[in-house]
């Protein structure tokens, strides 16, 4: 997945064959072995970023909206065939893998921002910000977990504590409302075609599911914004001041802007791929073929 530096080889014309193969052979093993190396870098920062858990956690959460798809759209009939489809495209292991990927090709050639995002993340700060945030989105999993998170940040706010201007300072560096109701119209977008294609699911054309989905906008962009001060609130709430304004001046520089839209694009592209599988997988339902 790595974007390859293109190589041109001049040969000249007098004593240049044998020379020019080992020259090409030693660029070629140099190539490969600057791509293992930048692949590892990248492991390593998954690593930092604790995305096997987060995956884990991820897998929970697609699991759950499956169940909700098979009760909606398949009137609970989507039998063993679903469960498989579902287990399978949910497999976490499968899922790291992937995001990894995504992420080597947003970083793989920007060693400085990744270096940036190392030295960050591997710092105490920077692991307490990805321990808590993968320990807040696991909390939010159980029943009514969410509401006692909304009524938390919601007496933050009634109390005007600093610590609400501080999470809206944070959500404004890291583009947090515009990163993800993009991500959420691309992914539904990305389902719908999906399906379509498939089931040809009410007729619905390209620039059909495209005006659809926009008509979703306001109210995806309510669902994030009612969601991510309380999900912010909740994790965020043992840092000490002085941790979470390490974090914004972090996320505020140069470096920590080019990495946090890396790591959305490689999210995105992994949501959207992901959401047009499993709109297939309700397409192909519909019209009673197996999975």
């Amino acid at each position: 997945m790595l974007t390859r530096a293109t190589l041109t080889v001049l040969m000249l014309a007098f004593g240049a064959g044998q020379p020019c193969v080992s020259m090409a052979q030693d660029t070629a093993n140099q190539t490969h072995y600057d791509e293992q190396t930048h692949y590892d870098e990248i492991v390593g920062f998954a690593d930092l970023l604790q995305l096997r858990p987060l995956m884990e956690v991820i897998a929970q959460e697609g699991i759950a909206n499956a169940a909700d798809l098979n009760e909606g759209l398949l009137n609970s009939e989507g039998g063993q065939a679903w469960d498989v489809a579902i287990s399978r495209l949910y497999d976490s292991k499968v899922m790291l893998d992937q995001i990894v990927g995504l992420l080597h090709e947003e970083l793989g050639q920007d060693p400085k921002t990744l270096t940036a995002g190392t030295v960050f993340f591997t710092s105490p700060t920077g692991q307490k910000v990805v321990s808590l945030e993968i320990e807040a989105r696991r909390a939010l999993l159980a029943d009514g977990a969410e509401a006692a998170a909304e009524a938390g940040y919601y007496g933050m706010v009634a109390k005007t504590s600093p610590r609400v201007d501080a999470l809206a300072r944070l959500v404004v560096a890291n583009d947090l409302i515009e990163s993800n109701v993009m991500t959420a119209l691309n992914s539904n977008f990305a389902f719908l075609k999906g399906m379509a294609s498939v089931s040809g699911e009410a007729g619905l054309n390209e620039p059909e599911i495209l005006a659809q989905v926009w008509a979703g906008e306001a109210d995806a962009r309510k669902q994030t914004e009612v969601w991510i001060f309380p999900y912010l609130a909740l994790a965020y709430e043992p840092m000490s001041d002085a941790e979470l304004e390490n974090y914004i001046a972090f996320s505020n520089s140069d470096a920590g802007q080019k990495l946090n839209a890396a790591i959305f694009r490689a999210f995105d592209a992994f949501m959207v791929g992901t959401s047009a599988k499993l709109g297939q997988k309700v397409g192909t339902l519909m019209i009673g073929q197996d999975i």
